[in-house]
């Protein structure tokens, strides 16, 4: 069952966010990108993944690889793609090993990180290549290619997509002012 959704819920207050250790201002642009994921088992859809909620999760259902895809109109800059995994709970559901892709669409993804966990419990990032701040592109694409006790469906709580704050200003528009700042953009 390939699905679309368009998250447009409020963050509900219950999941603490994904740590900031180098303290980067960022926010979250999960609302702005279009979702869909490669299968998912009934009542566990895509919506679990997004509703900022630890205690549900999508299961996807089937053959692994299993992916996450989240597609934005316009290329953006991406600072960290977290996941919000628990071992305890989940035990072989639990994803250990993941590959995130990154294009312009489905026919130029490009490998650009691999994630491998052990049992983990919380949120977990993606590690940006070697000397790389941004990663950039339309299209991103997470690949579960392997699960703990090589269990077969996947669970995942959540998935947090972090952009600088500036993702969508073009330098020229870059203001220092407050006064010129406050009108850079519509509401």
């Amino acid at each position: 069952m390939n699905g679309f959704i368009r998250n447009t819920s409020a963050a509900v207050a219950e999941l603490p966010e994904p740590p900031n250790h180098d303290q980067k201002p960022r926010r979250c642009v999960n609302h702005l990108g279009m979702w869909s994921v490669s299968s998912a088992k009934h009542g566990c859809g895509m919506q679990a993944m997004l509703d900022n909620t630890p205690t549900t999760y999508w299961q996807s259902e089937g053959q692994q690889p299993h992916h996450i895809s989240v597609q934005f109109e316009k290329r953006m800059a991406i600072q960290e793609v977290w996941l919000y995994l628990n071992y305890k709970s989940d035990e072989s559901y639990t994803p250990s090993k993941i590959t995130l892709a990154v294009g312009t669409n489905v026919l130029d993804l490009e490998e650009c990180s691999i994630l491998s966990v052990t049992q983990p419990d919380g949120w977990v990032c993606f590690p940006l290549p070697a000397g790389t701040d941004l990663v950039y592109g339309n299209l991103f694409r997470m690949f579960i290619t392997a699960n703990h006790d090589n269990g077969r469906d996947s669970h995942v709580r959540q998935v947090k997509l972090m952009a600088p704050p500036s993702a969508f200003l073009p330098p020229v528009l870059q203001f220092q002012n407050v006064d010129w700042a406050q009108h850079a953009s519509l509401r």
